[in-house]
Formats: C-alpha cells, sequence, structure tokens
C-alpha cells in the first residue's frame, strides 16, 4: 500500500502575478485551469514539480472561502496538503472512526478516474488535509484528474526537479504532529533539524513552531534544485523575496536543497 504527497494548494489575493513568479524564478509551466471552479467564486491553475503539484487559488468574487483564508493568514499562503493512496475506503472509514469531520467528497471521471475526501482543518490541525485515489495506481506520470488530460508534457525538471516535502507551523507542532500521524497510520521521526516529521512514499510533513505570527499553516515547502544559484538570481532579478536559503512566493518559503 502507497500513501503519496502528490499536491499542495496555496491561496493568492491575484492569481497571475503569483503565477508569473513561480515562472520567473522557477521556470514552471501551468498545465491546467479548472473551469469550473469559477462558480465557487475562484480561479486556478496548477503548475507540476515533477509528479507532484503546485496550485494556486484566487478569489474572483466576494465572501469565497479563499478570501476569508487571506484575511484570516494574514495575506497569501498555504492551505491544502493533498495525497494519494491505493485504499481510499478503508482510509475513509479510519478517519470516521476518529470522529473527524469529512467536508468535502470526491468523485470525478473527466480526465482520469479519482475518489477522495478532505477532512475539516479544526479536526486534523496546520491545513486542509485531503486523500484521494487516482486511476493511475503507482504510475506518478499516469492520469491526474485534477491537472487536465495533458500534464506530462508541462514538466520540467531544471532548474526546479522535485519536491521533497512540506512544513506545517503551529504554536503546539508536536500535537499536531501526533495528530497527523494518527489519521494517516505512519509513524512520527525527526527531522534532520529535530522537528517532528511523517515520511510518506513520496514527500514529508514536518511540523514547525510558528515562525511568523500568522497562525497555523502549511508555511513551506522544500525543494531540490538543479541550479541553486540560478534561481537565486531569477529571485532578485524579479524582487521576489530571499530568507536564508529560501525563495518566498505566495506567502511560503520554498527551501532549496
Amino acid at each position: 500500500m502507497y500513501l503519496r504527497l502528490r499536491q499542495l494548494a496555496l491561496v493568492a489575493r491575484k492569481l497571475e502575478p503569483v503565477i508569473d513568479q513561480f515562472h520567473d524564478v522557477f521556470g514552471l509551466e501551468v498545465c491546467h485551469r479548472a473551469p469550473g471552479i469559477i462558480r465557487r467564486g475562484l480561479e486556478n491553475a496548477l503548475m507540476p514539480i515533477g509528479p507532484v503539484f503546485i496550485e494556486v487559488v484566487a478569489p474572483v468574487q466576494p465572501d469565497t472561502t479563499a478570501e476569508r483564508f487571506l484575511e484570516r493568514r494574514k495575506g497569501d499562503g498555504g492551505y491544502m496538503y493533498i495525497m494519494d493512496c491505493d485504499d481510499i475506503g478503508r482510509r475513509r472509514e479510519h478517519v470516521k472512526a476518529l470522529g473527524i469531520r469529512i467536508i468535502a467528497e470526491n468523485k470525478r471521471a473527466e480526465f482520469s478516474p479519482v475518489e477522495g475526501f478532505q477532512m475539516h482543518p479544526r479536526d486534523t490541525g496546520g491545513a486542509i488535509l485531503s486523500i484521494a485515489t487516482h486511476a493511475a495506481g503507482e504510475n506518478l506520470f499516469g492520469g491526474f484528474e485534477w491537472a487536465g488530460p495533458n500534464w506530462q508534457t508541462y514538466v520540467r525538471h531544471e532548474p526546479l526537479k522535485s519536491v521533497l516535502g512540506a512544513e506545517l507551523q503551529s504554536t503546539d507542532p508536536g500535537s499536531m504532529a501526533r495528530r497527523w500521524s494518527e489519521v494517516l497510520e505512519r509513524p512520527l521521526t525527526k527531522a534532520p533539524t529535530g522537528e517532528p516529521e511523517i515520511k510518506f512514499d513520496l514527500g514529508f510533513a514536518r511540523f514547525v513552531f510558528d515562525r511568523d505570527g500568522r497562525g497555523a499553516g502549511l508555511c513551506a515547502v522544500h525543494v531540490e534544485v538543479t541550479d541553486r544559484l540560478r534561481i537565486l538570481d531569477s529571485a532578485r532579478r524579479t524582487n521576489v523575496g530571499i530568507i536564508g536559503d529560501a525563495v518566498e512566493i505566495c506567502g511560503t518559503r520554498f527551501v532549496l536543497h
């Protein structure tokens, strides 16, 4: 059985400037925009980094969940950690047995059949946690419903090679880590820097203290790169923030490895 990180979702006040930054700094290309999301007052774009996707959503109407998120987190930032597995039915029953509320169910087959669900962030902590089973199974470069029919042609391997994992911040990272470990049925380990961490078949979730006073949320993405200097130079030229060994886009640190 596998359990893998497949997508990280960020929220921005304005979509296109953020997409431009991802392209200018990392060379990422948009593989899909979901037309139906406009009914929820949103627009979006997905960009592949290997078999893992960065999604950015932005409100285009007032009083959306995205707009409320932006107010609560004081600006752009990460809000969903999305996984795939091969046993969605069993995992759904496990989550329900823990008393965790399911806030959305997904079952679609427009491009590639998928079935999944999202959990209430107050019951898990940190971010909206989502799990799905995709028809492509173990094939990481097979169909992925949310990314459109030809997402593979948009994959770039340099200067950004892969997503290694993500950090979630809170005032009590140990408690959040234990909850995620219980929900996802994976043991806690320690990151090289000492924080609690859960390793998956692809990617990791790391739990850290709130560093910026913005409250609990997805705060950083760790990425493997082929040319760190090129990325940092591109960030400087486009006025993208550099914080130590990371660049900041959409209120989220991208830590370069």
